[in-house]
């Protein structure tokens, strides 16, 4: 939790896989957080990485952009579809001394999932 207990920028790990979560109490300050993360005593890995956000995985959003229509037709259902489906994306890493080092960027209210295939 930040100083003032509003908000919170934090960590879950298990294994090869963790997740880190960005949110706020309703009605306070929330500004987007960049997290470094270092991993160490493993080989090279790769990283990838799933989101929940205002841009990934939000089916809300693009069906706002859509209008909001009341009726929705069988290919804006399947187009909400794929808006809320989660994707995985390679980011960029930096490894060195049996540690790996990456960031990763959270918006305000957003969930992060980032497995590290060994």
């Amino acid at each position: 939790m930040s100083p003032d207990n509003r908000r919170m920028v934090g960590p879950r790990c298990a294994r090869n896989h963790g997740a880190i979560q960005q949110f706020a109490l309703p009605r306070h300050a929330i500004t987007p957080e960049s997290v470094a993360v270092t991993v160490n005593g493993i080989p090279r890995g790769l990283r990838a990485t799933q989101r929940i956000d205002s841009d990934h995985c939000n089916r809300k959003r693009r069906w706002e952009r859509m209008g909001k229509p009341d009726c929705l037709s069988e290919s804006m259902v399947a187009e909400l579809d794929a808006a809320s489906r989660l994707t995985t994306e390679q980011q960029p890493l930096s490894y060195g001394d049996r540690r790996l080092r990456f960031e990763v960027s959270l918006p305000p209210q957003s969930v992060a999932s980032i497995c590290i295939e060994i």
